[in-house]
């Protein structure tokens, strides 16, 4: 892990050449959190799949960051349609599949023990389904829901919807309308890959859910100025938005909802890190030593999954938050 560390050092001190395609981009006049307009630009970082190169900035109010020049909606599709966002919905096994499992055993018991059994929970963003899997399988009633055609859902045996993300959300009922309503939804590793994120939260508070468990990569993290541009959860575009506490707090309070309990854990950064390294630097091709090396450092690597382990001593990289909806008086 210190190689690895002292590695990354040098990687970060070697100059870096650019490549930039601003065709169909669109651009921020407000933060995506709060809405103000008191932002700074802070840095540039690139697409490890195309290689172009998009703006952080800064907003001095809410502390997050986002992306301020990002793709059009229209032409975000076309940014999934590679290696790492079929990655996102690729059903896994082995030990990172095991892994995950134990994890999500913890992510998700703060919300659960709040829930009766057979509660209905959309899993908002479902991507290999992990989530919906684990909740059916502790007895509650999951609703997946993600933006691929249905013949790609990979569990068959669990209700799953294509929706537009980024379209404010609305109650969901089955064709018979016999669905009991959800009351919590599951935005695990999602609410960064919104647009409006305050809009999404926001409706779902008008869709009465009670309950919002967000689980979103951490700013703060103390391996991100090391890592520098090769920190692995910059993923712009696909990664529009980097959430501090703070943040996420001031997101909650925009969208009617309080925040009950935030804490920050770590899975890997080093593996992955070097997987967006070797990307950026010509792992795009199989045959290559970069290519194979990407390969083997892939997020769902038997690799990463030992990593996460071993930073799970004294990482930081994630943010856990459960959000409670404000009651009326």
């Amino acid at each position: 892990m210190r190689f690895v560390l002292l590695l990354f050092y040098a990687l970060t001190l070697m100059d870096i050449s650019e490549e930039t395609n601003n065709t169909d981009r669109i651009i921020r006049e407000y933060c995506p959190v709060c809405m103000g307009t008191n932002f700074l630009f802070e840095r540039k970082v690139r697409d490890h799949i195309s290689h172009s190169s998009y703006s952080v900035h800064h907003c001095k109010d809410c502390s997050a960051r986002f992306i301020s020049d990002p793709p059009s909606p229209d032409t975000m599709p076309q940014h999934y349609a590679n290696p790492s966002g079929d990655r996102m919905r690729r059903k896994e096994e082995g030990v990172h599949y095991k892994l995950r499992n134990m994890l999500l055993k913890d992510e998700l018991k703060p919300l659960l023990k709040r829930l009766p059994g057979g509660s209905g929970i959309i899993d908002f963003g479902t991507g290999d389904g992990a989530v919906s899997s684990f909740l059916k399988g502790m007895g509650f009633n999951p609703l997946a829901l993600d933006m691929y055609p249905p013949e790609e859902w990979p569990c068959p045996d669990i209700e799953y919807r294509q929706v537009d993300l980024n379209i404010p959300f609305v109650p969901l009922v089955d064709s018979t309308g016999t669905r009991k309503p959800a009351q919590a939804v599951v935005m695990r590793h999602v609410l960064e890959h919104l647009y409006d994120p305050a809009a999404i939260l926001s409706s779902m508070r008008d869709a009465d859910i009670d309950y919002v468990l967000i689980i979103s990569p951490n700013y703060r993290s103390i391996m991100r100025p090391l890592l520098g541009e090769y920190w692995y959860y910059w993923d712009p575009p696909r990664h529009l938005t980097y959430f501090t506490r703070h943040s996420l707090y001031c997101l909650a309070e925009r969208a009617g909802y309080r925040l009950l309990d935030t804490t920050t854990y770590a899975v890997d950064e080093a593996v992955t890190s070097l997987h967006r390294y070797m990307l950026l630097h010509g792992g795009n091709v199989p045959e290559t030593l970069a290519g194979k090396i990407a390969r083997l450092t892939n997020p769902k690597s038997p690799l990463a999954a030992v990593s996460s382990v071993v930073s799970s001593f004294f990482g930081n990289c994630i943010i856990h938050a459960l959000l409670e909806k404000y009651k009326e008086n």
